[in-house]
């Protein structure tokens, strides 16, 4: 249902660009154009209602959007409110102040939304949760760290080591002393957040305090970095001052005391510093070896493994120096806050969250209203509603933002035959434009394609430029059958539309405050190979790869380098994207079940691994010889006439044999090769031919090759302007 909306306001918001299009395809759409004008003009005229104010003011995808985001938001923020077991009322506060911290940070509401969510469900009032999300706030923008992992270590924190996080300050008062120690040692502070949240109760219970915590983790981060190892190392080291057996042969060997003489526990670091004395006495390692044997021999390895890292060398002082600088590490992420957001991407999310909010409060009052006209469709015609069923609610969508009038008008069954009409396919262009909203919808970018050249198949340079515009993010060069396009006229495409964004802007700096970030088209044209087909060919001597911001190629098994399954890699000169790649690959990982974006199963299982890693020591060679065997294609053809052409006289068809740019080597993933029918007259054609004007020449072509057992295939049956996904 929400495609089909989105489709009817799309053509609603751009209905001159839709007929304009409509137009220039076949006449066979004529009729669809002028019928969807009219409906379209109809829709204008219903301006008493709100959903016709919708329609009349071109409500767009984007625009739907905001009321999607709003809805979803009000959402959440009930359900807040009844965790929490406050008034309805509190909602709309709360969402001023998720506001007023995305406008202050740069941050995307919906993260500031989820971290306050699980500050509630962890048992957080309203007050204490809004003050914790305010420090957050601040640390979000300093240090990258997601508000959902700072909440759960700041709870744990509050919990164990007694702050009230209701007080202002408190919460920023521990992200300091957090961010700090993530510093001073490799566990910074999202990993440590998790890390604390696994050790808080443990640490605890053995006496340390809430710094020293910080400052013990740290210290063993010196000798583990990966945060999960650590964590469990962390988690493990601690079970010698809570697991009483531990304690009890420990103290037996060692002689250290664990518990005062009135029976309260010393602090942990004091047994640990009196252990050490003992153990700094012994002078061999194998003195050494037998003392953390008696005193730990009972204890898991992860547990000796802990120890034996505070014994040896300076740990203990470390962890101390650390103690007393995350104590003195009040007002740290104030202090580099002003610095950490002065960059376009959080300036770019303040305004963002600006232009949102205005948009939010401009869209809130519709959603109720909606939400009861959605309601009113589905109801039963007895019960006063409309009574439509499945079918009416999947292809008549567009009637839920069309207004009562338009069911009115048209009624449900007719609203499915006006669908129907606006997703047929029997005009090529309108089914185009259909399913290319679909992608649009879907991924927030608007696929432009752009003709071929068609002696080579890649993109025409000379057609780049007209098909730019100040939305234009990247360029998408496919290398297809195994050469590069042409790199220097793609980059000379880049460089003069640069060129002019610069100019411009240049020319309106003097109009924009120093704080006001430059609009999305200052950003630089990207350049993206498709190398999936040309692994190893090169223009002007150089690798593909030189020439483009992201090179991404296949090692499917029909592709030039290929393993025995699927695989493939992207290859990037910027350590940001190829990080972002890195997450992508894993479902959006940046460590281990913990998304940061919407990503897919992208890793190559090792077997695929290791066989292209074999095939790649021979590919320079398999690489020459797939040249060799073109250039005996070529031979056995015969001599290109005409520049690129060889005339059959036999057969009265032409063959347009592969053209390789003087710039460039190809990979030859195929040889690919066109045929045409002859300019010869009828006449002349030789006896017993049998190609007749009405017979496919291209599956005679196949018909004998086949019968010569020479294997052929189509590249490709349709374009894909046509595809059914676009």
């Amino acid at each position: 249902m929400a495609d089909n909306m989105k489709l009817f306001l799309e053509l609603g918001a751009k209905t001159r660009g839709f007929i304009k299009g409509m137009s220039d395809s076949k006449g066979a759409v004529g009729k669809f154009v002028s019928g969807a004008k009219r409906e379209l003009a109809s829709l204008r005229k219903m301006s008493t209602s709100i959903h016709g104010k919708l329609a009349a003011m071109g409500l767009s995808i984007g625009a739907g959007k905001i009321l999607l985001d709003s809805a979803r938001l009000d959402k959440s923020l009930v359900r807040i409110t009844q965790t929490a077991e406050v008034g309805k009322d509190r909602a709309a506060g709360l969402r001023k102040e998720f506001f007023r911290m995305g406008r202050e940070s740069g941050q995307v509401i919906e993260n500031l939304r989820d971290g306050f969510n699980d500050l509630v469900q962890s048992g957080l009032g309203m007050n204490e949760s809004r003050e914790s999300l305010d420090g957050i706030n601040v640390a979000m923008a300093v240090t990258g760290a997601s508000a959902r992992t700072l909440a759960g270590g700041m709870t744990v924190g509050a919990r164990f080591f007694d702050f009230d996080l209701s007080k202002p300050g408190v919460a920023l008062e521990m992200l300091d002393r957090m961010t700090v120690a993530g510093r001073l040692g490799n566990a910074e502070l999202e990993d440590l957040s998790a890390i604390f949240g696994r050790i808080g109760n443990n640490a605890s219970k053995a006496g340390m305090g809430f710094n020293q915590t910080l400052a013990f983790v740290e210290g063993l981060s010196l000798a583990e970095k990966n945060p999960e190892r650590l964590a469990t190392l962390a988690d493990s080291t601690l079970r010698v001052f809570t697991n009483m057996r531990y304690m009890a042969m420990a103290q037996k060997a060692t002689r250290v005391r664990f518990f005062n003489a009135d029976g309260s526990r010393r602090l942990a670091f004091e047994v640990m510093a009196d252990i050490k004395k003992k153990y700094d006495t012994l002078t061999t390692d194998m003195q050494k070896a037998k003392f953390i044997q008696a005193a730990f021999d009972k204890a898991d390895l992860d547990t000796i493994k802990g120890i034996g890292t505070l014994l040896e060398g300076d740990a203990l002082t470390q962890i101390n120096r650390f103690n007393e600088k995350i104590g003195d590490a009040g007002g740290a992420l104030k202090r580099d806050f002003t610095d950490a957001t002065a960059n376009l991407i959080d300036q770019s999310g303040m305004l963002k969250n600006d232009l949102r909010e205005a948009a939010d409060g401009f869209v809130q009052p519709m959603n109720e209203t909606l939400g009861k006209w959605i309601q009113t469709l589905r109801k039963s015609k007895e019960k006063g509603g409309l009574g439509l069923d499945g079918k009416d609610m999947i292809l008549g969508g567009a009637a839920i933002l069309g207004g009562t009038a338009l069911a009115a008008r048209y009624g449900g069954k007719a609203i499915s035959g006006l669908a129907g009409r606006f997703l047929k396919s029997g005009g090529s262009l309108a089914a185009g434009v259909a399913k290319g909203k679909a992608l649009e919808a879907a991924t927030g970018v608007t696929p432009v394609f752009v003709d071929i050249d068609e002696e080579t198949y890649n993109i025409d340079s000379d057609k780049i430029a007209a098909a730019i515009t100040d939305k234009t993010k990247a360029i998408m060069p496919v290398s297809l059958y195994g050469q590069p396009a042409d790199m220097d006229a793609i980059q000379a495409v880049v460089d003069k539309v640069e060129g002019r964004r610069q100019k411009v802007e240049g020319n309106n700096k003097k109009a924009l405050s120093s704080s006001f970030p430059l609009p999305p088209s200052s950003s630089k044209i990207k350049i993206i190979i498709d190398g999936a087909q040309s692994f190893g060919s090169t223009y002007k001597g150089k690798a593909e790869v030189h020439y483009c911001d992201i090179y991404t190629t296949s090692f499917f098994p029909a592709k030039p380098l290929g393993c025995f399954g699927d695989g493939g890699a992207v290859l990037t000169n910027s350590d940001e994207l190829a990080k972002k790649i890195k997450m992508l690959r894993v479902h959006g990982q940046n460590k281990r079940y913990h998304h940061k974006y919407i990503g897919l199963g992208g890793r190559m299982d090792t077997l695929q691994c290791a066989i292209t890693n074999v095939k790649l020591k021979h590919y320079k060679k398999d690489l020459l010889l797939r040249q060799e065997v073109a250039e005996k294609y070529t031979q056995v053809l015969g001599e290109k006439e005409e520049g690129k052409r060889k005339k059959d006289k036999e057969s009265n068809f032409e063959i347009i044999l592969p053209h390789i740019d003087a710039n460039c080597t190809s990979a030859y993933a195929q040889y690919s090769v066109r045929i045409t029918p002859s300019t010869l007259p009828c006449q002349e054609m030789p006896l017993g031919c049998n190609l007749q004007p009405s017979t496919s020449l291209r599956d005679e072509v196949q018909s004998k090759l086949k019968e010569q057992s020479i294997p052929t295939a189509i590249h490709y049956p349709m374009p894909l302007h046509l595809q059914e996904c676009l």
